[in-house]
């Protein structure tokens, strides 16, 4: 009887350390979709939260009537006062840089379309992308990106 109680509470504990420290603090994809009446105003949004709190950089998609666009966000301080800023993606150790533009307050970059389809062809073959803009570095996981994607409606 002892050993069956022990049992449980092992288990039951085992279950409540993997409930507080699983996935639920992993990067992930998020998806969010604004619906309208006329199509076009609809669109939808698809981050990369890596939930790292010293990294502060977030990589956007956002598809709209426009098409899709990609986006770095950074939340600390402006990069640059340029219009211009570097951007470094690096897909199996290959660095390739991309002149990116920064956009009015100096903590947005959109990303040119040759930088936007490296990423995501890399990420829909399963692969990760380093990005590196100024003093802000992410490694972008491609877990459950293909998912996510095929709902934007690229």
């Amino acid at each position: 009887m002892d050993s069956n109680r022990i049992r449980k509470g092992a288990l039951c504990a085992l279950f409540l350390f993997l409930s507080l420290f699983s996935c639920s603090s992993c990067p992930q994809w998020h998806l969010e979709e604004a619906v309208t009446c006329d199509p076009l105003f609809r669109s939808s949004r698809l981050f990369y939260d890596n939930l790292d709190p010293y990294c502060q950089v977030e990589l956007e998609l956002v598809q709209s009537a426009s098409g899709l666009r990609v986006y770095v966000d950074t939340f600390s301080r402006p990069l640059s006062n340029s219009n211009v800023f570097p951007i470094t993606l690096t897909i199996e150790e290959e660095a390739q840089i991309y002149s990116a533009e920064l956009l009015l307050g100096g903590q947005r970059l959109l990303l040119p379309d040759a930088a936007r389809d490296a990423i995501v062809d890399a990420l829909l073959n399963e692969k990760c992308v380093q990005i590196d803009a100024g003093p802000y570095q992410a490694t972008i996981l491609p877990t459950k990106f293909r998912r996510y994607f095929n709902k934007l409606g690229c």
